[in-house]
């Protein structure tokens, strides 16, 4: 097995030790974390040391998952009063733990197991008492001053009589989806993590960690002291409790000042309809009622309208033109994103769809028509994102533009109009074959050589690009298309629909029909 190893030089001797020993090439590095070294390496296992904060670690993994091709096994440890306390990637033959065992001392490893003694033995305060995790979870729905008062004192909580901030973070849901895999070292990092926050609020003005689960935390913090620098000092300590969560992972937000515990569930609320604008403000330490006040903006309606019909001519008429991509980021990074109106981002991407859609109906590289059509009703991590990828396709589709008018053979040409005319009926390669008065062989090899994909493919992207469009122009039934498109089988249509455009046919329908009643004036008026 190929490991890498991130640590500290003490460790060094240990870890290549035990890989001569064990039969394994091992690559030790004691810099710092490194996902362009670890995917370079091509590992099988990857062993890492806890860094400070454990955060960085978190962002790490996200960096390592998007760097190799392959996921790797995973080991985390952490040196502690003489020990090293580690968690595994689920396994069952027990080989990284056998090798780490050797390479630290079996008498210095303990092995973390959540829920288990093991893990109480690192954590010892992981299980709470019940009743103190319900009464401050309580404060984020509705407290009275005297409730409040009361667990304050019956629990000893680090909070004042008054005036706070709530902060919160949220782990993004991308960074959990090998949780049934590393659940182990989701918690462990976790765990980490609630330590690192709980130091910063110790450093600074006190406060209380109301409600964690793996994903999330709700935190309390006592404001400073009241003067002209109050805010200031709160978004400093959100900046600090920002980079304990993680910034490359987690999104994170700050209330207004909360001047009684009766407010507390009032910064609750705020946090819920903030959410939707991290969206937008991807380079936001911490979202702030007042970072969302003094970065939105507004631009007329004649300003969007000229830029989006200059984008829709060059998509219509000159798809390869230079300036394309320049006005596309314009329009999302310049315009949109300050907006942080997703009225505005759903007209601007519905536009850019219907375009192509018109312009590009029935074209080779549908697949990366459906491509954008997917990402423009879904909504993604970033505008930034959005913006890469709607870039990226219209490129892809002006050279694959270029590449169709420049088709050389005359039976490939044929065949592709005969085929965009007469998709609705059967269809087969064998068929068009013998109606040219070729060989079946020749033309599957002229054809692909020609356009870059088989015949098969390209008919199925011809009626499910033409089904599409009636599922989005007309009233008809799914079966009623199904038939108008060549399929009798209803259930293979839904089926092939949904391998090409990843929704099911149903769902094209509603989502495009949800978003399709937004209308200017309420893009530009309403973020």
């Amino acid at each position: 097995m190929r490991i890498m190893v991130f640590g500290s030089e003490e460790f060094e001797s240990g870890f290549l030790r035990a890989g001569d020993s064990c039969g394994h090439s091992v690559l030790f590095t004691s810099g710092s974390l490194s996902a362009e070294t670890a995917a370079a390496a091509c590992p099988d296992a990857v062993i890492l040391m806890v860094p400070s904060p454990a955060a960085l670690l978190q962002d790490f993994l996200v960096e390592l998952y998007e760097a190799c091709a392959g996921r790797p096994r995973l080991l985390l440890f952490e040196q502690k009063d003489g020990r090293c306390f580690f968690v595994e990637s689920m396994e069952q033959d027990g080989t990284l733990r056998f090798f780490f065992c050797q390479a630290v001392g079996q008498e210095r490893a303990v092995h973390l197991t959540y829920p288990e003694q093991s893990w109480r033995l690192r954590f010892p305060q992981a299980f709470e008492n019940q009743q103190r995790r319900e009464a401050t979870k309580m404060m984020l729905y509705g407290v009275t001053s005297a409730e409040f008062n009361h667990s304050r004192e019956q629990y000893g909580l680090h909070l004042n009589e008054s005036d706070f901030y709530l902060f919160m973070w949220e782990l993004d849901k991308t960074a959990l989806v090998d949780y049934a895999v590393n659940k182990s070292i989701h918690y462990f990092l976790h765990a980490l993590r609630l330590e690192d926050l709980a130091r910063v609020l110790e450093e600074n003005h006190g406060g209380e960690i109301v409600f964690t689960d793996i994903s999330f935390a709700y935190i309390l913090i006592n404001a400073p002291d009241t003067g002209s620098t109050r805010r200031q000092q709160a978004d400093h300590i959100s900046q600090v409790l920002a980079k304990a969560a993680g910034r490359r992972s987690a999104h994170c937000f700050i209330s207004d000042l909360l001047h009684s515990p009766e407010e507390i569930c009032r910064g609750h609320q705020d946090f819920k309809w903030s959410c939707a604008y991290r969206f937008f403000c991807r380079e936001a330490i911490a979202i702030s009622n007042d970072y969302i006040k003094s970065h939105q903006r507004w631009f007329s309606r004649d300003e969007i309208r000229q830029t989006i019909e200059t984008i829709q001519h060059y998509l219509c008429f000159d798809i390869g033109n230079k300036e394309l991509p320049v006005l596309i980021r314009h329009l999302y990074l310049k315009i949109v994103k300050p907006s942080m109106s997703y009225n505005l981002y759903y007209l601007v991407s519905e536009s850019i769809l219907q375009s192509l859609k018109d312009e590009l109906a029935v074209k080779l590289l549908m697949e990366t028509i459906d491509s954008p059509w997917l990402m423009l009703i879904t909504q993604l991590g970033t505008i930034e994102e959005s913006c890469s990828r709607v870039v990226e396709c219209v490129n892809t589709l002006a050279k694959q533009q270029v590449k169709t008018h420049n088709i050389s053979n005359t039976t490939v040409h044929k065949v592709l109009r005969y085929i965009e005319e007469h998709y609705a009926q059967p269809l087969s390669v064998a068929g068009i074959a013998k109606d040219f008065n070729v060989s079946v062989s020749y033309l599957s090899q002229c054809f692909k050589n020609e356009t870059g994909v088989g015949i098969k493919r390209y008919l199925t992207m011809c009626r499910m690009q033409r089904a599409k469009k009636l599922l989005l122009s007309t009233d008809d039934s799914v079966g009623a298309i199904a038939m108008a498109v060549g399929y009798d089988d209803f259930r293979q249509f839904s089926k092939m629909f949904k391998l090409f455009t990843g929704v099911t046919p149903v769902q094209c329908r509603k989502g495009m029909m949800e978003k399709s009643s937004v209308s200017l004036r309420e893009t530009h008026f309403f973020p």
